[in-house]
Parts: C-alpha cells; structure tokens; sequence
C-alpha cells in the first residue's frame, strides 16, 4: 500500500507542540481536537507502511506513548518496531529517563539520545538561572536539527 504522495517506507518527521489553553478556546478548539488530528497523522502514516521521527514528549499519555500504542496496531511483519519509530530524547530529559523506561523505549524505537550541550554543569537543569534556560534550549535545538539531518 502506498499513500501516493510519499515513496515508499518513507521516513516521516513530526513535530508539535501543545499550544496555550486559551489560543486554542479562542478557535472554538482545546487539547482533544490536538490529539486527535495527531492520532489520525500517525495512524495513516504508519497504515502506509511509512516510519516516523519524532523528538520528545516522554510522559506519561504523551506523544511518544501515543506513537508505541499505535505501532502495536499497525505492526509490520517484515519490520521491526524499531525500525518503523525512531524517538529522539533530548537533554535534559534524557537524564529523568531510568534503566527500566530506557530499555522499554528501546523496545519499540530507536532512541536518539542527545548530549549534554557543552559548558553545563549536571546540578543546574531545573535552575532560573537565565544560562540555564539557554542551555536547556540548546539541547531541544541540538534534538530538533539531528532530527532534521537524520530525516
């Protein structure tokens, strides 16, 4: 099956975000409609037989979740899970993640994992410092443009 539009196995990346509360209401919108266009997105790109890249959203109900549970519905036979998702985890969130969640998203995707970008000591994630927030933009950036390249 291919979609027309896309070669086949193609790698597609995807990117969202959770936009403010309010911008969304302000749409006649909320976070629903959000997860629900996402849902559609993957299903048909997976459905396709198409791969997904994707960096982020580690939670618990998040994205990330969303994207495994979906590939245990459109499973591949001649394709490994891990094959077919590729989650890129960028620094600092790399550093929550323990064995046991490391070793279950190794199960379904291929993880890339980011660096700590250079110059950032370990105890200063989380900190208001405004060195901080620049260092912690600075790995979502270093995710995003590797997703990019590797896309």
């Amino acid at each position: 099956m291919t979609s027309g539009i896309l070669p086949p196995s193609a790698r597609v990346m995807i990117s969202i975000s959770e936009p403010d509360s309010e911008d969304l209401m302000s749409r006649g919108l909320d976070e629903l409609h959000l997860r629900h266009v996402f849902i559609e997105i993957i299903r048909h790109i997976l459905a396709a037989g198409h791969s997904i890249s994707y960096g982020g959203d580690l939670r618990r109900g998040g994205y990330t979740e969303t994207i495994i549970d979906l590939l245990r519905t459109y499973r591949r036979q001649d394709l490994d899970a891990r094959e077919r998702f590729s989650s890129y985890i960028s620094w600092p969130v790399q550093d929550a993640l323990d064995a046991d969640a490391l070793a279950e998203l190794r199960t379904f995707s291929t993880p890339g994992l980011m660096p700590r970008p250079e110059n950032v000591p370990a105890n200063e994630v989380g900190s208001p410092d405004p060195g901080t927030t620049l260092a912690m933009a600075r790995g979502y950036t270093e995710m995003r443009e590797r997703l990019v390249e590797d896309s």
